[in-house]
């Protein structure tokens, strides 16, 4: 069963190791009224654990890295930006009695020779498998060459030195490592093992190429295993541990590169069960593991083990990560409501930074960052509500383009699918989807045709779910892909777009109609022309008055329906909204004869379009929900049988009874 976990790379608290001046006398706004000893980190490993980034400062050894170091996991899988290669990068730094860590990364370079690489007479899966296997063995050759002058002296050292005579005759013992293609040009033809006495290639025999690359790499891996059981290391000399990472430079979501990441897992299974006192951990990302299909991926469900986050955990990140760049052992209160601001929007700040990320540490540290940096920009001293906005919307624009090409391999039209939620509301049905993307998916088709059997409708939300561009209810809560590692069923029906995305698709209401605005009735109200009638008093048997009270208490009546309604929870407060505020506007119009007029004119047309707006966006799917939408149009229908235009002197009929 696959284990998931709580992320890592958690700073320790209280001391500003990565270089920061330490800020003394905390007073609760920062000192001298600065903002640029504030610092998040950089938001990946590779850089982060460079002198200057926070990742050295400290880390938090959680049961994900536990598991990785010991080994008791050999496959740690993970999302982008999920602290995966944070574990990996802090495993490889570190040293010690018990373990040695070797980083193995592919060369971006290669890449296509390696998708391309084959063996006449072997799958291309085992082909693969060649190159990983080659890799690991030299590696680990190293890694006896050196262990064995350091530790052994002279024991052990005639199976270790034909070991090092092999490395020096195929280029392997410097400190320049060939790049991937260098060895793949080398399993091609053939490989020197004359340090084993094997002198001529067809002396391992074979019928093709494959064959006798894979005996040669037999040869190898015997010679290896003989080495380390002549050296005899005991239990103090510690294990090898061989650290894979970066697959995804080399990864570009095809049938060659499916095989070239299931030759590494089945490489590294291997080494672990194969060699004495050698680990092998692969670093891999879920949206890659998760397309993979081979017989024996079954195997490795006991292997894996997933890195996942919770609101909680990325709070404490960002705490450490701020202690840790101010040299100031400040609190939680401090951090969320002296240096940011206590609440946005009627959030607590923190979890409504967490909303906007996809649960992933690099999310929350890029927000952070661009809050300071925007607060920084604006000359405060502090965060405000107004720099978190901004950050936020900007924030928005940035990953909403992050998100198109952190999938472009997968699904290399994703940016296309965007104007379909452009200006709608947030919360989107099944069947408002369906219908707005049908031209969309029509086009997009024809941009990408080796894709058009999955650019349907109902494929395209499953895609939108996966990578966490929306959510979906289930009982009463909005789930997201990150927080529940399930699967869209034909039988949901509403969907959110999730909050990270919104600003920039200007979906921020979970309707796509803006919220009515009573304030041009206001204005109207007070102009000079409606001057000569403004006061006169309504009388009940007016015409304008019972109009009015037809408009107020259709309102009413849709108010006290609302509960009932059967829409979204989301969209009902925007509806609620919206309709209290016109009973409030309209409720004003009984002391502004002269406006009454154009205000109910307003109201009906701003509700007829409401109505209309509500239905298109796939509202009014269900019975009870078609019955209110419904509603509203009656009403709207009823006032303009009773809409009158202004003359001159004063307010007469122009609309019809019947």
């Amino acid at each position: 069963m696959t284990v998931r976990v709580g992320g890592i790379c958690q700073m320790e608290t209280g001391m500003a190791r990565h270089g920061a001046t330490p800020m003394l006398g905390w007073t609760g706004v920062l000192v001298d009224g600065r903002l640029a000893d504030l610092y998040f980190g950089r938001d990946d490993a590779e850089t982060d654990i460079a002198e200057g980034g926070l990742l050295r400062a400290g880390f938090l050894r959680t049961a994900t890295y536990e598991a990785a170091r010991k080994a008791r996991k050999h496959l740690i899988i993970g999302r982008k930006g999920s602290g995966k290669s944070a574990i990996c990068r802090t495993l490889a730094a570190e040293q010690s009695s018990e373990v040695t860590t070797v980083l193995v990364t592919p060369d971006a370079l290669s890449a296509d020779e390696i998708r391309r690489f084959e063996l006449q007479g072997i799958p291309h899966e085992m082909a693969k498998k060649l190159i990983w296997r080659y890799v690991l063995a030299t590696h680990i050759a190293r890694h006896l060459v050196a262990h064995a002058a350091e530790a052994h002296g002279k024991a052990g050292r005639r199976s270790v030195s034909t070991v090092r005579n092999f490395l020096a005759a195929n280029g392997e013992l410097g400190d320049q490592r060939p790049r991937f293609w260098q060895i793949i040009e080398r399993l091609r033809t053939s490989l020197s093992l004359e340090a084993f006495g094997v002198g001529i290639t067809w002396e391992l025999g074979g019928p093709s190429e494959g064959i006798r690359t894979a005996n040669q790499l037999d040869v190898v891996e015997r010679n290896l295993k003989q080495a380390i059981k002549d050296l005899a290391c005991p239990a103090e000399h510690g294990r090898l541990l061989l650290l894979v990472d970066q697959i995804e430079d080399v990864w570009s979501n095809d049938g060659e590169s499916d095989s070239l990441v299931i030759g590494l897992l089945r490489a590294a299974r291997d080494v672990t069960s194969s060699f004495s006192g050698v680990s092998c951990v692969v670093f891999l990302r879920s949206d890659i593991y998760d397309l993979l299909q081979f017989p024996d991926k079954d195997k490795l469900h006991g292997d894996e083990m997933r890195v996942d986050w919770s609101e909680s955990r990325l709070l404490e990140l960002i705490l450490a990560r701020a202690q840790a760049s101010l040299g100031v052992d400040i609190d939680t209160d401090r951090l969320w409501s002296e240096i940011f601001p206590p609440r946005m929007n009627g959030t607590p700040v923190g979890a409504y930074l967490v909303q906007h990320t996809l649960l992933r540490p690099r999310d929350i540290i890029h927000l952070c960052n661009l809050c300071r940096d925007i607060a920084e920009g604006n000359g405060h001293d502090r965060i405000t509500e107004r720099d978190l906005s901004e950050a936020v919307h900007q924030y928005s624009d940035w990953k909403l383009n992050d998100l198109a090409n952190e999938y472009l391999a997968n699904y290399p039209f994703l940016d296309g699918l965007y104007p379909i939620f452009r200006d709608h509301g947030y919360v989107v049905t099944r069947h408002a989807f369906k219908r707005r993307a049908a031209e969309p998916l029509r086009a997009l088709a024809g941009r990408f045709p080796e894709r058009a059997s999955g650019l349907t409708g109902d494929d395209v939300i499953d895609v939108l779910y996966e990578i966490g561009f929306l959510g979906v209810r289930r009982n009463d809560h909005v789930v997201y892909a990150h927080d529940h590692h399930d699967r869209i069923e034909s039988t949901d029906r509403e969907f959110h777009i999730h909050p990270c995305f919104r600003p920039a698709l200007r979906a921020t209401l979970a309707t796509s109609k803006p919220r009515y605005d009573g304030v041009l009735i206001g204005e109207m109200v007070g102009r000079d022309v409606y001057a000569g009638t403004r006061n006169i008093g309504l009388q009940r048997g007016d015409r304008e008055f019972q109009t009015l009270q037809t408009v107020i208490d259709g309102v009413r009546r849709l108010l006290d329906r609302l509960d009932d309604a059967g829409l979204p929870a989301e969209v009902r407060v925007d509806v609620s909204a919206n309709l209290r505020h016109i009973l409030e506007q309209a409720e004003t119009l009984y002391g502004s004869p002269g406006g009454i007029a154009f205000g109910i004119d307003h109201i009906q047309a701003f509700l007829s379009s409401y109505a209309q707006r509500l239905e298109n966006d796939g509202f009014a799917d269900g019975p009870r929900t078609s019955a209110y939408i419904r509603s509203m149009d009656d009403l709207t229908r009823r006032v303009r049988n009773q809409v009158w235009t202004p003359n001159r002197g004063g307010y007469g009929g122009s609309g019809s009874e019947g």
